[in-house]
């Protein structure tokens, strides 16, 4: 489904709306652009959320197993390369020690 078209189809059918509004109202003719103006704008915006959650919906809908399936890959390969073993971690942790000793040496000297 094309939903590029939101945005305006809302935009349009409420600013038809306001302006019947202001037209049967008796509103003078540059109230009546304000209001129009002001109206679009906002209706605009409305349409903008709504095709941005129309999105949302359809790629879930359409597409959920690629999600399901990227998450447990994920969590696969982290739980393998992301845990560091015990000799990795003490030679991180032991080379910072080492490097700070040394820099306190050279400052004494």
């Amino acid at each position: 489904m094309q939903t590029k078209d939101i945005p305006a189809l809302i935009m349009l059918i409420g600013g038809a709306v306001a302006f019947i509004i202001c037209f049967f109202t008796g509103a003078s003719f540059m109230k009546l652009l304000i209001v129009l103006l002001i109206s679009l704008f906002i209706f605009f915006i409305i349409g903008s959320v709504v095709r941005f959650l129309v999105e949302k919906h359809l790629e879930n809908v359409l597409f959920p197993k690629e999600e399901e399936d990227e998450e447990e890959g994920e969590e696969g390969e982290e739980g393998e390369e992301g845990e560091l073993s015990g000799e990795d971690s003490d030679d991180l942790i032991g080379g910072g020690a080492d490097l700070e000793s040394d820099m306190l040496m050279s400052a004494s000297d």
